[in-house]
């Protein structure tokens, strides 16, 4: 039962944009299993999404749940297409409309999506309000990764590079070495460009308490991530890609 997922999803998203163009993007959702409790997962916007890809990090996160005792089960969910293609009222209507498709089964106490490559704590907080209004009143546990100011959690943002800091710790300290001593490779530029700032012997409390502050990067980091994402953009424009 656990090589196969118990659910799979396509939906088609319509697409009208301001220049009056119609376009149709494909969405997948894919829960794996949810035999321990309700399905949790990302939603990523890229390109490459595919419906194999979208299997594989459903069962992924299925067995992280499993590893650690947590009371979900894996999911993942994804859009095919360039965000960078859209202005931010486009990217709310195309966010809107593939939330609404699967309401059925994308809801509390049965499917949790969460931010992804290619949405953040705004994607999130366009899901909540899709699902809220249907409701008629607001639901915070439809999705996690939300803003704190509807009902987001403290230290969100640099929950998974906390998580890159103590699996290194513990590596180090697994093979009689010390930090000092050691080099980490961290590769990308998503959630682990928080790992470098974060102390090793900082406690939970100091994360917390210090997240605004370590948590969003500098507008030097942002600029440097757009011109990146520029250029290769035209390597593959000049490539045909």
């Amino acid at each position: 039962m656990l090589a196969t997922p118990r659910r799979e999803t396509i939906v088609s998203v319509p697409l009208r944009r301001y220049d009056g163009s119609l376009e149709v993007l494909t969405g997948f959702r894919v829960q794996h299993n949810y035999s321990r409790g309700p399905t949790k997962g990302g939603i990523r916007y890229h390109l490459v999404v595919e419906l194999d890809e979208v299997r594989a990090l459903a069962m992924w996160m299925a067995w992280k749940c499993t590893l650690l005792d947590i009371p979900y089960r894996g999911a993942k969910g994804g859009i095919a297409s360039d965000l960078r293609r859209y202005s931010l009222g486009e990217r709310e209507r195309i966010t809107g409309r593939y939330s609404s498709e699967p309401m059925p089964i994308l809801c509390p106490g049965k499917d949790i999506p969460a931010p992804d490559i290619g949405s953040d704590e705004q994607t999130m907080a366009w899901m909540m309000d899709t699902y809220s209004v249907s409701t008629g009143h607001a639901i915070q546990g439809v999705a996690t990764g939300k803003p704190r100011s509807i009902g987001g959690s403290r230290g969100r943002i640099i929950a998974i590079a906390q998580g890159v800091v103590h699996c290194v710790k513990v590596t180090v300290e697994s093979t009689h070495r010390t930090p000092r001593s050691a080099s980490v490779a961290v590769q990308g530029v998503g959630s682990g460009l928080h790992v470098g700032r974060l102390p090793t012997r900082t406690s939970n409390q100091e994360y917390l308490r210090r997240g605004r502050r370590v948590s969003r990067p500098t507008r030097t980091h942002t600029a440097q991530r757009r011109t990146r994402a520029g250029r290769v953009a035209q390597v593959h424009q000049k490539r045909g890609l």
